[in-house]
């Protein structure tokens, strides 16, 4: 119950069994009558809401014109429920800018410069705009789901672009591509592209990996982490240890297909970020794996997944830098 209003049992002789109280004060401050000028004010704004409105009109009015509508690769994107609450637009504001649809999603991305001028422009006439609050900004690439990494420089200048070596304290200069894919029962393999936005539901796993470059025959290690848990903004859980493996071995193929011949040290955990966050930068990454790793007594399949710090444990461990990665983009499930 509201802590302003309580109701509680009144014992008393008389009709009376029950008195409401007011828990801080007995009674409301006089409310403040409005101003001429304020009113006036007001009316004002009302006025701007009710043209602005009117003059919205929807980019997809026309859907057949705007299907397949493509970001190019390296913009700066968003969901649209962030933009939303980032910037304080409505679902009337956001619908008029070009966007992005993820099939077998009910999500879309919008670039952020356009949300922001949006916003800017809303925020600069005469209607009235909320509060702008912290922004994560997130690079989304774009590109089909099926389109592996195939640049070492593009795939370092993503891991960049979103923070994650200074967020998990590593230096990230890969030397070989690690390939991710992500198995679709009675569809196409999602293959990860780094930065790319990948729905909840796709990412039950477990994943399979694989070695583009000369990495040598292994043995390799291959960690899973998310740095954003419980949310970008409040990374209190984290990092969470989403997967980690030894003994991984190539195979012959183009790429090079990675086998483990020992059981994971820890399972895949599937992503499940909390309703209401932004996507999470689910990282993956790989690393030679140096003689006596077996003999570890850090991490074992009973370690509490939570506050794992990955950089100390490479250094504890002797795995060093890593030598290639990827990472997506996943948020929770809609809620409509």
């Amino acid at each position: 119950m509201p802590v302003y209003r309580t109701e509680t049992p009144f014992a008393s002789s008389g009709p009376e069994t029950k008195r409401t109280l007011l828990a801080e004060n007995k009674s409301a401050p006089p409310r403040k009558k409005p101003t001429k000028e304020e009113k006036a004010e007001a009316a004002k704004k009302r006025e701007a809401v009710k043209n602005w409105k009117d003059s919205l009109v929807p980019w997809n009015k026309d859907a057949n014109a705007n299907a397949g509508f493509k970001w190019p690769a390296g913009t700066l994107g968003m969901y649209k429920s962030d933009a939303k609450s980032s910037y304080g637009l409505t679902e009337e504001d956001i619908l008029t800018l070009p966007h992005e649809s993820i099939t077998g999603s009910s999500k879309s991305f919008f670039a952020h410069r356009q949300v922001k001028e949006l916003a800017h422009h809303i925020r600069t006439s005469d209607m009235h705009f909320p509060h702008i609050t912290r922004l994560l900004l997130l690079v989304a690439s774009f590109v089909a789901t099926n389109a592996q990494d195939t640049s070492l420089a593009e795939v370092k200048a993503a891991f960049e672009a979103v923070d994650l070596p200074e967020d998990i304290f590593i230096t990230f200069d890969p030397t070989v591509l690690l390939e991710v894919t992500f198995p679709e029962p009675g569809a196409k393999d999602i293959i990860l592209h780094a930065g790319i936005h990948v729905p909840q539901n796709k990412t039950a796993g477990p994943p399979s990996f694989a070695v583009n470059g000369n990495a040598g025959t292994g043995p390799f290690v291959v960690a899973v982490i998310d740095p954003d848990a419980l949310t970008p903004q409040d990374p209190s859980e984290a990092e969470i240890r989403h997967f980690l493996g030894a003994n991984f071995f190539t195979s012959r193929g183009d790429p090079q297909p990675l086998t483990n011949r020992t059981p994971a040290i820890s399972n895949f955990l599937m992503p499940t970020p909390p309703a209401g966050s932004p996507p999470h930068r689910y990282t993956f990454l790989l690393f030679h794996q140096p003689a006596g790793f077996n003999q570890q007594t850090l991490v074992n399949s009973t370690t509490s997944i939570e506050h794992f710090n990955l950089s100390s444990f490479a250094e504890a461990t002797g795995l060093g830098r890593p030598i290639g990665g990827t990472f997506m983009l996943t948020g929770p499930e809609p809620t409509t």
